[in-house]
């Protein structure tokens, strides 16, 4: 659970990262700001509230499961922004190769 949560962090820092240096890319991951972080946000905060508390029945324990299940749906998403906002950064990157190649056969 905890390396689930950490991982929801740490993509979740990466946008919220790439965002501020690159302001632009705001309208890329618009979703991630006004719905996806809140929504994991109140499920994490929910689920691990929860998952302290003692003597749980069978219903409690498969509403915890669920969540767990939709933390991984939520973590999905959030790397589908991720990747929708290094978009732009990986086609660069090509460019780049492919200039460098023709650089280098320009130089033999």
């Amino acid at each position: 659970d905890f390396r689930q949560v950490n991982d929801i962090y740490r993509i979740s820092r990466a946008i919220f990262l790439a965002v501020k240096q690159r302001p632009a890319s705001f309208f890329k991951v618009e979703s991630f700001f006004y719905s996806h972080i809140d929504n994991a946000l109140n499920l994490i905060e929910s689920y691990t509230r929860l998952a302290k508390s003692p003597k749980k029945s069978k219903a409690e324990k498969q509403k915890l499961e669920q969540t767990r299940i939709t933390l991984d749906e939520v973590k999905r998403t959030l790397i589908a922004d991720l990747k929708r906002i290094n978009e732009d950064d990986y086609n660069m990157l090509d460019i780049e190769m492919e200039l460098n190649r023709m650089e280098q056969n320009r130089k033999k």
